[in-house]
Order: C-alpha cells, then structure tokens, then sequence
C-alpha cells in the first residue's frame, strides 16, 4: 500500500512505509470528499437487516476459492458492520 501512494504522490518517496499508508489514506480519504463519493452502504440502502443474506450470498462466492485467505462468517460480517 505504502508503494502505491508514493506512486500516486500521495506520499513522499523517503516517507517511511508507515508514513506513507498514514499519509496516503488522508489524501486519499480527502480526495473522495471532494468528489463526493458515497463510502458508506446505508449511503445506497444497505441497512443492518441486510448484514446476513449478504454474508450468506459472500460465503458462496465463486471468487472465495482464488481469495488467499478464507473468510469466515464473523470475518465477513465485521468487514460489513465497518462499512455500513
């Protein structure tokens, strides 16, 4: 991640990787407030209600077998609870 903000310039190139994923993630985080970008699923309807029939539908993904690390049902549903 630190990579691709120097990359970006989000970051400085001697910024420590630390640095950098700090600094990347503001700038980045600034940048989508400015574009207006919605960051959150109740911004589009997504409500708690929801949380399991998306865990259930995720846990029989297709995708899941190329996923390097398998989620689990708790994984899945904190991710969700983070982003809605």
């Amino acid at each position: 991640m630190a990579n691709i903000f120097k990359t970006m310039g989000f970051a400085g190139p001697e910024d420590s990787d630390e640095r950098a994923v700090s600094s990347g993630c503001e700038k980045l985080t600034g940048l989508i407030g400015e574009v207006g970008l919605l960051v959150k699923l109740h911004e589009i309807g997504f409500e708690e209600s929801h949380v399991d029939n998306i865990v259930r539908e995720t846990l029989k993904s297709a995708q899941l077998t190329t996923n390097p690390r398998q989620p689990s049902e708790k994984d899945v549903k904190e991710v969700l609870r983070e982003i809605i």
